[in-house]
């Protein structure tokens, strides 16, 4: 599952490369974190016994999972500022990166500011507690809200393969006969 999913990320690259070329170098290197946090997340169920991780090995991952969520919020923060800048992607996928960006900010503003995004000022916490659960390494950020680090990955990597699969569509389209 690892290497197709970290081909997956490798193939999103190309759209990177238009928008900056230091974005793509970062999100290759997110993309590594990610494989290396999925196989951490194996080694740090729940379920397991205490044994398969000693305490600070399970920081590391703790640490590793909150720096990956933080660079990828900037790095989905900078693609939006960009494709809205260069205006060259159609609405439809300027409202998914809007969409990615404004749900990362959930977590983020959490983790980093230690309050709620203002959006959830009323129903979240002004800390998101990290909670390890059989999916992987989440933080609560209200009353029965957890969003897992897998879940941004996820989202992450499917916005890259929709703006991917987006410009090739335009690209088909600009250079069809008429």
């Amino acid at each position: 599952m690892e290497n197709s999913r970290i081909s997956r990320w490798l193939a999103t690259l190309h759209i990177l490369d238009k928008l900056d070329m230091d974005i793509s170098i970062v999100v290759k290197q997110l993309a590594k974190l990610d494989n290396k946090l999925i196989e951490w997340s194996k080694k740090h169920d729940p379920r397991s016994r205490i044994e398969k991780g000693t305490l600070d090995d399970f920081e590391e991952y703790l640490t590793i999972s909150y720096l990956w969520v933080l660079g990828a919020y900037e790095i989905i923060r900078t693609i939006y500022q960009r494709c809205k800048e260069q205006n060259i992607f159609p609405q439809v996928i300027m409202d998914k990166i809007k969409d990615t960006k404004d749900y990362f900010t959930r977590i983020r503003v959490p983790l980093a500011k230690l309050e709620p995004a203002k959006k959830y000022k009323n129903t979240d916490y002004s800390i998101a507690f990290p909670h390890n659960t059989k999916f992987g390494l989440g933080w609560l950020i209200g009353d029965n809200r957890c969003i897992l680090r897998i879940n941004l990955s996820d989202k992450f990597l499917e916005l890259l393969e929709l703006m991917e699969t987006s410009d090739k569509s335009l690209q088909r389209t600009r250079t069809s006969p008429a």
